[in-house]
């Protein structure tokens, strides 16, 4: 179990999970430290007055000697080159990552846990439930965010066993605010349109996990760290696609729902099998169909 008032890094501090995490760290009673390239106007600022030490740093390349010891790491920093293709820009990507990875796990090999945000994508693509199992396959060609998972992990486990330290890797499958999610459908249904994606890549079938469970199962996945290091699927407890999720909101508001074309979408498919973290961690807390429901419930009895 993790002690009361622990001490917490998290690397890539103003990401989306992360800032969240802070949140969660925070208010828990824990002590947090942050750090991260601070690229973003205010962003330091923002996490100092929430009570977060910040550093500035670069981690693939500053001096982290000077920074302290901490309990529990939560790795979440990332390079990602959204270009998506050329040699060079694949290599700097693996370069990059894994140099995060090596000195995040060299320079605090002695914390009781260090967490590694991955993602599905280092998976072979299948319609499909994926598990711990599934051969890692990261496909370059859709996105060189899967080539810098995939090298952190491969990083991660090698000075897992080297040094002993205690790690998980937590492949996460689309992290998303379910109420963000429910609101776009029902507002959509309503005005008799299809519901639309987030962006041109959030998949048409898949397995989301609302952010605040994965924020919850990331605190509390330090606690089922090992040496090598324990590999866990992080997505939500049922299938859905738009098509699934539109005609639940219709029904409930009592109107003819209209849908979108799946062949329009290149990734139709993101689907994860966590029965293994919810075995050690415990079920979700919510599930996304559900959520839509009573969004739309509460839409129809204005």
């Amino acid at each position: 179990m993790i002690q009361a008032d622990s001490t917490f890094l998290v690397t890539g501090v103003t990401g989306m999970v992360a800032k969240r995490l802070v949140r969660e760290l925070l208010k828990r009673g824990h002590t947090v430290h942050g750090v991260a390239r601070y690229s973003s106007p205010g962003s330091r600022e923002e996490l100092d007055e929430m009570g977060v030490t910040t550093w500035k740093r670069d981690l693939s390349t500053d001096p982290v000697d000077d920074m302290p010891d901490y309990d529990y790491v939560l790795h979440q920093a990332v390079y990602w080159d959204k270009s998506k293709s050329g040699v060079e820009a694949r290599r700097a990507v693996m370069d990059i990552n894994a140099a995060l990875a090596e000195r995040v796990m060299q320079r605090w090999q002695n914390a009781r846990a260090i967490l590694l945000a991955s993602t599905g994508g280092v998976c072979r693509e299948s319609d499909e439930l994926v598990d711990e199992d599934t051969p890692v396959q990261p496909n370059p060609d859709r996105q060189n965010y899967h080539l810098a998972k995939f090298a952190g992990e491969q990083i991660a486990v090698a000075n897992s066993m080297l040094h002993g330290t205690p790690a998980v890797i937590l492949r996460y499958y689309w992290p998303v605010d379910f109420d963000e999610i429910a609101d776009r459908c029902v507002n959509a249904v309503a005005a008799g349109k299809p519901m639309p994606g987030a962006d041109p890549e959030e998949p048409f079938r898949w397995t989301p996990i609302d952010l605040v469970d994965a924020v919850d199962y990331t605190i509390r996945s330090v606690e089922v760290a090992d040496s090598p290091p324990a590999i866990l699927c992080c997505g939500g407890p049922e299938l859905v696609t738009r098509k699934k999720l539109t005609r639940t909101a219709a029904d409930v508001l009592g109107v003819e729902p209209v849908f979108e074309n799946p062949d329009d979408y290149h990734w139709e498919s993101f689907l994860a099998d966590s029965s293994r973290l919810y075995s050690r961690l415990g079920e979700p807390k919510r599930c996304l169909t559900e959520v839509v429901r009573e969004t739309a419930r509460q839409a129809r009895d204005r």
